[in-house]
């Protein structure tokens, strides 16, 4: 019988702690011995070039899925996902005007309710700040304040938009986690008594 991995998904807005509290919470289990994949935000490497494009999210789910059959294979306790599978249907939704992408936003969210992805999930987790905020680490020390395609008012309400939208039709809970005003170490101590709570569910 296989042994799947129990995934953490870290999700929501840039700029809000994600990739911090995936590498605090890396570090974590790894020091109580267990083993661990890391699944990094996968936007630097994707071959599609426009991230607005409903096939740069549907590369990163599938990605995603892979690595969690190679963490499966390499017999992995836990997968941490920076961004994953949920992030993936929110973007795709936040453009989905009209139902354009009606075929590439089902296929995602049949993978989120594929039973070997379903039935492991130990915590989703959804990062979000105040927009002003996330502007302002990203902007804030330069001269220039011209805004990306991503990083900009505009995309960025949209996607919580789509978030509020798309939390109706996930088949998992989800932990919100506002950083606006808290630092890396409470996020991460949010999240770890979060996953000590769930302990008796993995046996730790």
């Amino acid at each position: 019988m296989i042994s799947y991995p129990r995934i953490i998904e870290l999700f929501g807005l840039p700029r809000t702690g994600k990739t911090t509290a995936a590498h605090a919470l890396l570090k974590y289990y790894k020091d109580r011995g267990l083993k661990v994949h890391l699944n990094k935000e996968r936007a630097s490497v994707c071959p599609v070039e426009d991230k607005l494009s409903p096939l740069f999210n549907l590369w990163t789910a599938v990605a995603y899925l892979k690595e969690y059959i190679e963490a499966t294979e390499n017999g992995c306790s836990f997968v941490i996902s920076d961004r994953g599978l949920l992030d993936a249907l929110v973007w795709i939704n936040s453009f989905n005007i009209d139902n354009k992408y009606k075929k590439e936003y089902t296929a995602v969210l049949d993978l989120i309710n594929y039973d070997l992805i379903k039935e492991n999930v130990l915590l989703s987790a959804f990062f979000y700040a105040d927009i002003d905020a996330i502007l302002s680490r990203e902007y804030g020390g330069l001269v220039n304040t011209r805004t990306g395609r991503i990083l900009n008012e505009r995309v960025l309400t949209k996607y919580y938009i789509s978030y509020r939208e798309c939390r109706k039709v996930f088949p998992v809970p989800i932990e919100e986690v506002n950083t606006t005003e808290t630092t890396s170490k409470e996020t991460v101590k949010r999240l770890v008594s979060l996953l000590e709570s769930k302990s008796h569910i993995i046996g730790l």
